[in-house]
């Protein structure tokens, strides 16, 4: 059994306070760099009075809880605060300030610490005027530009905004913390619950692997000696297979963990910045984009697939003994790849793109929108884009979306709203133009040109062409940087490797009316799928350099005929799919 491991929320030190050891409240850091809890600090202090100096708990090093100089690198105490600069300043800085109020500094607005302590003013109190109608306070906040306004700036600058009143906007925040707070814990509960899972099918690869080692034995047991170095070689096989899933599942498990420590920083985050006295207007445009990359963090889907797809894996995997004494004492069965589904639509699939781990996002030839679909049959209708057909998609991160429309040459660039970031125009080609995403966001363009177009994530710039003989219609990158082609439907259909540079690498070539579409996963191992009269024909790649060693083939899986035109994606480690015409195939392939 897997030994009790700690709670990885109570784990980091980065979150915990050294004096309650609780999460940080209203978390203060001292000029040595250590942090406290405000209240634990001020309840330390409260033991310290017989010295003038308070002593850091962790270093004594000497500290205040006073204000500080933020104006200059001393650290000295801090007699008077400017409205303008947002700094705190000691005598030195005070004094230079005042003496650059005629050019530098002209209208900036200084206030005495003493006078704010014996008035009671707070100096977010203070810094609550507006920079252009200095006498009007910034109590409206616009929800286009995300700042705060005072009313004469609604007029003149932000006019036809949206803008809301501050304690509204302050309500609103507390009531989406509140409701993140408990998505959060809802979801670190299933995580938690997922982790427990993932422990459990390791343990069912343990024995999988165990029985065929115990079938190997007893087949070698009854051979003679001299049999023993294949013994050897076979079990080597099995403890390959085992260390492989067992540093796969490994993962998964370190992918849950790492996930339930990003949410709770920013969940920490979150609930601290809702916690203090003053909103300013800064924390709050930035307590919202914390909000909004939280909820981003909690949207993503859990993989609840993989653990069990590697057990399976090895499950099917059995141990075939020899009954002649004279050969090896035997070899593995290879499992065979399966379609596990199939669903038909009324129009042709002309775009198709991976939306995590069961499930891809389809566009049909003439549509105005896309369609999630999942391996189970699950659909889901997504964005739509008024006056403009898909021709291909693809995703970035943020949910980002990459769109080839109707247009010979033009892409676009979407928000997760649906709101166009921007427009990119390439040079024109024999078709329309296949878009595919980079390991950096990059964007990759083929159009059946002499090139492959390589723009940067934002689409605004094209970093550099690709030159390439073949008439690519299809191109992806994979993580070690090689660029993967595809003529696709042409005949000869040509599968190629390049570098960035043009540098040519492996060329695979089908025989006439044979159609090759490539795919790229996680660990830069590709599928090539090889599409003749109704047959489906899948190989695995192992990727060296710019060379393709092929792995495996597995046998022919019969399709329904339909066009040429066809889309493989790699979904997980043991799924694919693959679209052809109007057919959407979800194939499980063995997990070598």
């Amino acid at each position: 059994m897997a030994e009790q491991e700690e709670d990885p929320l109570m784990s980091s030190q980065n979150l915990t306070c050294p004096l309650c050891l609780e999460m940080f409240k209203d978390a203060t850091i001292l000029t040595c760099g250590h942090t406290f809890c405000r209240i634990c600090l001020e309840n330390y202090d409260e033991t310290q009075r017989e010295v003038a100096d308070m002593a850091c708990p962790l270093c004594r090093v000497t500290t205040k809880l006073d204000s500080q100089c933020t104006a200059c690198e001393f650290g000295k105490d801090a007699v008077s605060f400017c409205i303008a600069c947002s700094y705190y300043m000691c005598e030195g800085c005070d004094e230079g300030h005042g003496q650059l109020m005629t050019t530098f500094f002209k209208g900036h607005q200084v206030v005495s610490l003493d006078d704010v302590k014996e008035k009671d003013i707070s100096i977010d109190e203070l810094s609550n005027k507006c920079s252009i109608h200095k006498r009007d306070d910034k109590d409206l906040f616009c929800k286009d530009c995300k700042v705060f306004i005072c009313y004469k700036c609604t007029i003149v600058s932000h006019r036809d905004h949206v803008i809301k009143n501050q304690p509204d906007v302050v309500d609103e925040l507390k009531n989406t913390v509140d409701r993140l707070i408990k998505l959060s814990e809802s979801t670190i509960a299933s995580l938690k619950e997922n982790i427990g899972f993932i422990e459990n099918k390791k343990e069912g690869v343990q024995e999988a692997t165990q029985k065929l080692r115990a079938d190997v034995m007893e087949a070698v047991h009854v051979k003679s000696i001299q049999l023993q170095e294949n013994e050897r070689m076979l079990l080597e096989q099995v403890d390959a297979l085992q260390e492989r899933c067992d540093g796969d599942i490994d993962t998964l498990k370190e992918n849950a963990v790492n996930r339930i420590q990003n949410i709770s920083r920013s969940l920490a985050l979150v609930k601290d910045g809702i916690k203090t006295r003053h909103l300013e207007m800064d924390r709050l445009t930035e307590h919202s984009l914390l909000c909004e990359e939280l909820e981003a963090i909690l949207g993503e889907a859990f993989d609840e697939t993989s653990a069990k797809d590697i057990v399976e894996s090895v499950e099917e995997v059995k141990f075939l003994p020899t009954d002649n004494i004279h050969e090896e004492v035997g070899q593995f069965s290879t499992p065979t790849c399966r379609i596990i589904n199939k669903f038909e639509f009324p129009k042709h699939i002309q775009g198709m793109v991976k939306k995590n781990i069961n499930s891809v996002v389809i566009a049909q030839y003439g549509g105005q929108s896309v369609i999630k679909i999942k391996s189970n049959g699950d659909k889901q209708d997504m964005q739509k884009l008024p006056s403009m057909f898909y021709y291909d998609i693809a995703f970035q991160s943020r949910s980002k979306m990459v769109v080839s429309s109707n247009s010979y040459y033009e892409i676009h660039v979407h928000a997760k709203d649906g709101s166009r970031l921007a427009t990119m125009e390439v040079p024109r080609g024999g078709d329309y133009p296949k878009v595919s995403i980079g390991p950096s966001d990059e964007i990759l363009v083929a159009n059946k040109s002499s090139q492959v177009f390589i723009y940067e994530s934002s689409g605004q710039t094209l970093t550099h062409t690709i030159p390439t003989p073949n008439l690519p219609k299809q191109a992806f990158a994979t993580m070690s940087g090689a660029i993967v082609t595809s003529s696709c439907d042409a005949n000869p259909s040509v599968v190629q490797l390049f570098d960035k540079d043009g540098n040519a690498g492996t060329s695979i070539r089908a025989l006439q009316g044979e159609y090759l579409y490539p795919a790229v996963d996680s660990k830069d191992r590709i599928f090539i799928a090889k599409v003749k009269k109704g047959t489906l024909l899948l190989t695995l790649y192992e990727l060296k350099g710019l060379d393709l060693r092929k792995k495996a083939q597995f046998e022919k899986l019969k399709i329904s005929p339909g066009s040429n035109a066809c889309y493989l994606v790699c979904l997980s480690r043991g799924m694919l799919a693959f679209a052809c015409g109007c057919w959407l195939y979800f194939v499980k392939v063995p997990y070598i």
